[in-house]
């Protein structure tokens, strides 16, 4: 793999995770100039995250049926285009619609990376550079609010956004040399059917977990109703479609179903560390900006974690480091659990064990392990369900332990360690489940 491809795939998924940890520092800013309440601007990572969940099934196919060169840059553009609206924008409907369109391109860029990487690297060094693409999140959340911050003591909000242009339009121009020009292994149309009722089945039932407590009865009911028919609708369609984008055959076996599972834990991972700013006010008694400071060691080890992944995969097999990764995180929710009146070691260790853990589950091991569980022709769907399984975490899990850490009864005391226990104790069916993984990658990989 040359210096330029994994520059462009590097610097593209980065772009995206950026996108997200830069906003937090932008969101006083937006809400004063466009005098939006709290609900509105809330909109504004909502919108992006359903719109995420439509575009990575769609992009994921359009990579596998036109090439991961097309794919990569008509998500970059779609990426642009959105950074472009939410520069323009004169209100806070603008603003959404920007927001929504850059959620929907952002949703091809990491999966059509990973695909890539399974396409022109070894397999001995596939596990290394996948970790070393998944490090970006945690340089991201490293880096992306006190970058906003500093931008935001000179400049208007806009400029944090506007950063995205000249980056997409160098990802673009490098794509077109680095980025490989493979025939796509599947042919024929993309099954747009299967992808709008997958869509469909993902935007309400996402709607009605994260919003349900805000929804009227008859609205939340119907949300999920519309949910569950259209999951039922696209089982009956996929299996009597002579081209699904989900074939029966790839979901009913082992190798792919448990990755995704795991993808739906790391996703219960992530939402944890959202409440340990809260948790961190309460227990440790520090302001919200001493808060954000205690969250270093859990991104350092995010951040040194996820290559060190990707390399101890190519050396041992994805299992062991996702048994590893489920361990260490379960090990991380449940110091801050058991302790809740922690001193400030304690929480260092409790994120350090979190991120390490998060590093394992997030990174290479299991896009490696759907690599090599799929066919060409399907590879960047594969990575596009793992995207979706993550997503399908964090908003089930946040409706979960949202409920329980800002319960909606007024008395009734909330419970941030109840909140993390319960984590902890879902956390520890994502060791069996890692254990229960195929092997025999490594001897594949050594055959190869």
């Amino acid at each position: 793999m040359n210096r330029n491809l994994f520059l462009t795939l590097f610097l593209g998924v980065l772009m995206g995770a950026l996108d997200i940890a830069i906003l937090g520092p932008a969101l006083p800013a937006i809400r004063g100039e466009f005098a939006a309440s709290a609900v509105a601007s809330s909109w504004l990572v909502t919108i992006y995250v359903l719109t995420n969940l439509v575009g990575t099934p769609l992009l994921g196919a359009l990579s596998d049926r036109q090439g991961r060169g097309r794919a990569y840059r008509v998500s970059v553009a779609l990426f642009a285009l959105g950074s472009l609206g939410v520069v323009l924008a004169p209100g806070i409907g603008w603003l959404l619609v920007a927001r929504a369109l850059q959620g929907f391109g952002s949703g091809g860029i990491f999966p059509v990376a990973s695909a890539t990487i399974g396409d022109v690297v070894s397999r001995q060094k596939q596990g290394r550079m996948l970790g070393a693409i998944g490090a970006t999140f945690g340089l991201a959340f490293l880096i992306g609010p006190p970058l906003g911050a500093a931008v935001l003591s000179f400049a208007d909000w806009r400029w944090i956004f506007a950063a995205n242009l000249p980056l997409s339009v160098l990802l673009l121009a490098m794509s077109l040399k680095s980025m490989p020009t493979v025939k796509p292994s599947s042919h024929g149309p993309i099954d747009l059917v299967g992808i709008g009722l997958l869509s469909l089945a993902l935007v309400t039932l996402a709607l009605s977990m994260s919003m349900g407590r805000l929804l009227a009865p008859p609205l939340l009911a119907g949300l999920i109703v519309t949910g569950i028919a259209s999951l039922g609708l696209l089982t009956a369609w996929e299996r009597k479609n002579p081209r699904p984008f989900l074939p029966p055959r790839l979901l009913g076996r082992r190798a792919v179903v448990l990755p995704l599972l795991l993808g739906v834990g790391a996703g219960l991972g992530e939402v944890g560390t959202m409440f340990l700013p809260d948790h961190a006010v309460r227990s440790l008694g520090v302001t919200p900006s001493q808060a954000g400071f205690l969250l270093t060691a859990l991104v350092l080890a995010l951040l040194v974690g996820s290559p060190l992944a990707g390399r101890l995969t190519d050396r041992f097999g994805a299992r062991p480091i996702l048994v590893a990764g489920a361990f260490l995180q379960t090990a991380g929710l449940a110091v801050f659990a058991l302790t809740p009146h922690p001193v400030a070691m304690t929480w260092h260790i409790g994120g350090a064990l979190l991120g390490l853990g998060l590093a394992a589950l997030l990174g290479g091991p299991a896009r490696l392990a759907l690599l090599h569980a799929t066919p060409a022709g399907q590879r960047t769907m594969a990575q596009s369900l793992l995207s979706v399984a993550h997503a399908v975490g964090q908003i089930s899990t946040a409706a979960l332990l949202g409920g329980l850490a800002h319960p909606a009864s007024p008395d009734t005391a909330p419970s941030l360690t109840t909140a993390f226990a319960v984590s902890a104790i879902i956390s520890t069916f994502l060791v069996p489940l890692a254990y229960f993984l195929p092997a025999g990658i490594r001897r594949k990989a050594k055959a190869s």
